[in-house]
Order: C-alpha cells, then structure tokens, then sequence
C-alpha cells in the first residue's frame, strides 16, 4: 500500500480518536429538558424531568451564583428518562439549574437553565424555613397548651386554698378550745387559792401575768389566722 495513503489514515485515525473523547463525553451528559422559568415557592410544585445514561444517578443543584441553594438527587429508568418532584420552600432570587452525573471519578454536568422564583406564604428565620399556614398552627397549638396549662394551675390553686380555708378554721377553732381550756384551769385554780393566807400579792400578780399572756397570745394568734384567710380570698 502507499505510504501516503497509510499515513493519512493514520493520522485520520488519531483525529477520531481525538474527537471521540468530546463526542463520549457529551453523550454521556445529563439533560434537563422541562424545567419552569418561573416557580412560585409555596404556592405550586417544582416538576423537572431531563435524560441521562439508563441507571444514573443525578444530581440535581439549584444555584445561585456560585453557592448551592438546593441539591436533589434522582435515578433515571431503562429508557434513560428521569424526573423530580419538590415541594421545598426556596427563597426569592434568579438561580440556575443543573444536572450532573458521575463518571470515572469525574463529574459531568449539564447546560444551566435559568430559573426565577418568588416564594408566598413563607416566612425565613435563618436557615429555617415555615410556611404561614404552619406558623398559625404552631401558634395555635400554643395557644391551647398554654390555656390548658392555665386551667390545670387554676383548680389547683382552687382545691388548695379550699383547703387552706378549711385548715385555718380549724386551727381557729383548735386555738379557741385550747385557750378557753387554760383561761378556765387558771381562773379555777386562782378561785382555789385565792384567799388562803400563803397566797402573796407577788403570786396574784404572777397569777394575773399568765393570764394577760395567755389573752395576748390568742388574740395573735387569731390575728395571724384571719391574715391568712384574707390572703387566700
């Protein structure tokens, strides 16, 4: 054969080996082919459904910039088709889409597409995301815990100071026994010893002591009984 004709096959051979590369590798691409232009957060579902290698696993990143806000992942089927369904609430902003698979240690990505999205009924504290609808649930779940909370100190505090009432009327009543008790043993045992000659003016004063001490205590201690009965109406 003619060695020109062998080099230029040689050399015909080595550019398809070259291009082969790029044409692999663009095949082997994931695809986004629906995605939205535009994406209402919190009021509809995010659907997207692209092509890859049958069996892939794809990563599916919503950027924005340089900084992923989201990351999905999804397996294509036996006929390389594959789809993903969210309902993640995203903020406000202008973000693209991609696919990407991996392969021999490397990662292939799809063209980006561009994706507005506007985000309703959603408040973000942070990093966290709650919708309104959830936040007028969780306040009122408060609400209702706080309020039975309320109820249950109530009858308690209830059922104790029935019980504080019941107590001080009978320690009033235990106080006026007891010292109507002593009051009587004194005045018996004075009349017992009142006129007997050994009975000196310093005894009938000790006599008189006891008894002025005894009506002092009583009366605070009937005094102390009452303030808590105010205290507890």
């Amino acid at each position: 054969m003619n060695p020109k004709i062998i080099f230029i096959l040689l050399v015909f051979l080595s550019l398809c080996s070259v291009w082969a590369g790029p044409v692999s590798a663009i095949a082997d691409a994931p695809e986004i082919t629906i995605s939205p232009d535009n994406y209402l957060a919190g009021g509809e579902t995010l659907y997207l459904q692209g092509t890859a290698r049958p069996g892939s696993l794809i990563t599916i990143r919503l950027k924005s910039g340089q900084e992923d806000e989201k990351i999905w992942t999804a397996k294509s089927n036996a006929s390389g088709e594959w789809s993903l369904v969210s309902s993640d609430p995203i903020r406000d902003g202008s973000y693209t889409l991609t696919a990407s698979i991996e392969k021999d240690g490397t990662e292939i990505h799809s063209a980006e597409r561009p994706i507005n999205i506007s985000s309703r009924g959603i408040i973000f504290i942070g990093s966290l995301a709650v919708s309104y609808k959830h936040l007028v649930f969780l306040l009122f779940a408060f609400l209702a815990v706080s309020f039975a909370i309320f109820l249950n100190y109530r009858t308690k505090l209830k059922k104790a100071r029935l019980k504080i009432v019941k107590e001080a009327g009978e320690a009033r009543s235990v106080c006026g026994i007891v010292f109507g008790g002593l009051n009587e043993r004194v005045e018996r045992r004075m009349k017992m010893i009142d006129g007997q000659p050994e009975f000196s003016p310093e005894e009938q004063r000790a006599f008189e002591d006891i008894k002025e001490i005894m009506e002092a205590s009583r009366i605070l201690i009937e005094k102390e009984i009452s303030d808590v009965e105010k205290l507890i109406k």
